[in-house]
């Protein structure tokens, strides 16, 4: 197995090389999601369509919650893979295996448990044919929640190692399964929902098995063992601490993002439409700097580990420049674009066909110019979790992004400057307030925090150790 030791070479070719894959696996998952949606509207009825979209919010926000894992794990085994410590590796990669099936079994248990009585609670089953979709979607998509969980943790571990080709690889496989799969459930056993779920779960059953065919045939100190999978105190005690603020993080932002879907929601379904379709151009723009971000993770953890804070600094001021200016110049063109952008999600047809396309534009334009800002965080908060500081990145996460944006559309809206609180900008425009604070937050955290004193002691300890050389090879 091809692994990628970051801690000498070109920082800007691993970087960019490494990110690339992980870049083409975002979309593709996207473009996988996009794919059953689409199989659904258009070879099963929209009672089926429905019930998916009812379910995904509840099935994405407890799947984060555990997803939060994978990051921690990655950090844990990156870190020891960057010191050579092969018995760190191995108790890191063995742990993480033990504590990703642990959490996938009570992802099983919780989704199949929870979301029926979430659904009933949004009021889903006021229409009985749509929930009784739904109910068959997150069982059959939470039985195969313990895949869900093992293929991002398998990927995390590739990745941490400096292999992001394989995770991207074996998506493609799962894909193509997925579809293939998708068509038979849904047009020859007519499973509508059930049979979009259950394609899922077995796709990516098939991606676990390549992940850990990879890891066991591997001759590395990654080398999978399954005798050895079990807990290890410290690895997984480091693990937990940066996997669980990571998954919470992530559930307060899907939290948060229904409270303002319900804010939407109030003018009316065409601004409604129109946010969804922003939503899809955004995805595609955000993947750009996530897949920035995770380079960069597992960059700094390497050479965390390997003590190397000349290269932790020079990876995070390019970083910090490629995302920022790359987002700036996407948000631009998505801005001059919208019109056509917007209306590829729109049928022409549409009896408000304008009000939606006004709406979707006025999305992309408060977003889309300040997308840099968040480029910024993105990468700065991937330092902070190499760097075990996972619990303030997410306190900054919500405070900045949950909690301004939820207190500010419910009490500060009639005092935005230029703004009319009866129109959709005065919910677009704390997006670009809540960027502009959360990167403020971020970097004063930098700053004034410990993160640069660490910095400067490992590169005070490279001074050491050349000055120790350089000694030895005088005499």
């Amino acid at each position: 197995m091809r692994s990628t030791d970051m801690t000498k070479g070109s920082i800007f070719k691993q970087l960019i090389t490494f990110a690339i894959p992980i870049l083409l696996t975002a979309l593709l998952q996207s473009c996988y999601n996009l794919a059953d949606s689409l199989m659904l509207g258009r070879l099963a009825d929209a009672n089926a369509l429905a019930g998916v979209s009812a379910a995904e919010p509840i099935c994405a926000t407890i799947i984060n919650l555990f997803l939060g894992l994978s990051a921690g794990i990655g950090v844990v085994v990156a870190r020891a893979f960057g010191a050579s410590d092969a018995k760190g590796v191995h108790h890191a990669v063995h742990s993480g295996i033990a504590l990703g099936i642990t959490a996938g079994i009570v992802v099983t248990i919780l989704g199949i448990v929870l979301a029926p009585i979430v659904l009933t609670a949004m009021g889903a089953d006021k229409e009985p044919l749509v929930f009784e979709e739904a109910v068959a979607y997150v069982t059959w998509y939470f039985a195969g929640g313990l895949f869900l969980v093992l293929y991002n943790v398998g990927a995390g571990i590739l990745r941490a190692i400096g292999d992001s080709r394989r995770p991207l690889i074996f998506l493609i496989v799962s894909a193509i399964v997925n579809v293939v799969l998708n068509y038979v459930f849904i047009v020859f056993f007519s499973l509508g929902a059930a049979g979009a779920a259950l394609a899922t779960s077995v796709s990516q059953g098939v991606s676990v098995i390549l992940i850990f065919a990879t890891l066991m045939r591997s001759e590395g100190p990654y080398r999978l063992f399954l005798k050895d999978i079990r807990f290890y105190k410290d690895e997984l005690s480091n693990s937990v601490k940066i996997g669980v603020p990571t998954g919470f993080q992530s559930v307060f932002i899907s939290a948060s993002n229904i409270i303002i879907q319900s804010f939407i929601i109030s003018f009316g379904a065409s601004a409604m439409v129109g946010s969804i379709a922003g939503n899809k151009i955004e995805a595609f723009v955000t993947v750009y700097f996530d897949s920035l971000s995770i380079a960069l993770m597992t960059f700094v953890s390497q050479n965390y580990g390997a003590r190397q804070g000349t290269r932790i600094k020079k990876g995070l001021y390019l970083t910090l420049t490629v995302s920022i200016i790359g987002t700036f110049i996407l948000g631009v063109l998505s801005v001059l674009f919208s019109d056509t952008l917007v209306g590829m999600f729109i049928n022409p047809s549409e009896a408000d066909y304008a009000g939606i396309l006004e709406s979707g534009k006025t999305k992309i334009l408060y977003l889309g110019l300040s997308y840099f800002l968040f480029g910024a965080v993105s990468s700065i908060s991937a330092v902070m979790r190499a760097f075990g500081k996972a619990t303030h990145s997410m306190i900054i996460y919500i405070l900045c992004f949950c909690i301004f944006r939820i207190v500010g559309l419910y009490f500060l809206r009639p005092f935005i400057p230029f703004i009319d609180p009866n129109h959709i900008e005065s919910v677009y425009v704390f997006y670009p307030i809540s960027y502009a604070l959360g990167t403020v937050a971020f970097i004063l955290f930098y700053a004034l925090g410990p993160i640069p004193k660490e910095i400067n002691a490992l590169i005070e300890e490279e001074k050491t150790f050349e000055n120790e050389d350089t000694q030895a090879l005088s005499v």
